[in-house]
């Protein structure tokens, strides 16, 4: 069987996205928390790594932090935190002011919004999207929101 690890450095989402789904289900807070704590790392290191980042490496930085974003909620869930703040709104805070823990909390509020159910953030999120110029957050909120697909397949 393929670890986190494994799933994490060869980037398979639908694999790790099915893990963490199937870990929240079963209430098992740790195994998320490791995911979480494993994607922050791979990021950090790919990040680290490149001096710019763009192409496949761009890509790669964005979908581990989507992912990481979507751990995040997850355990925010499970924590029984209050899910607050209208996540179009955190964006527009995050790209206004170009960061990244801004947008950590916008994507995070977001993924906890789409596992709860509630959608109707998703086309003025889309809509903001469009307009973002920094590259680098444009493509975190592209990889999120086809993550966010994914994720109303696997969990509908």
């Amino acid at each position: 069987m393929t670890t986190m690890n494994e799933l994490i450095r060869e980037l398979k989402i639908n694999d790790i996205i099915n893990a963490l789904m199937a870990a929240f289900k079963a209430g098992n807070r740790d195994y998320i928390s490791s995911t979480a704590e494993l994607l922050h790392e791979e990021f950090m290191y790919t990040v680290s790594e490149s001096t710019e980042l763009t192409g496949d490496t761009l890509r790669r930085a964005s979908k581990l932090h989507a992912l990481y974003c979507v751990s995040l909620g997850l355990i925010k869930l499970m924590s029984s935190e209050p899910v607050n703040g209208n996540p179009t709104d955190l964006l527009r805070i995050a790209v206004s002011d170009g960061d990244l823990s801004s947008l950590t909390l916008s994507l995070t509020t977001a993924a906890a919004l789409l596992i709860k159910g509630f959608t109707s953030w998703i086309n003025e999120f889309s809509e903001t999207a469009q307009g973002i110029g920094n590259d680098f957050i444009k493509e975190i909120v592209s990889s999120f929101l086809e993550i966010a697909r994914l994720i109303s397949i696997v969990n509908p």
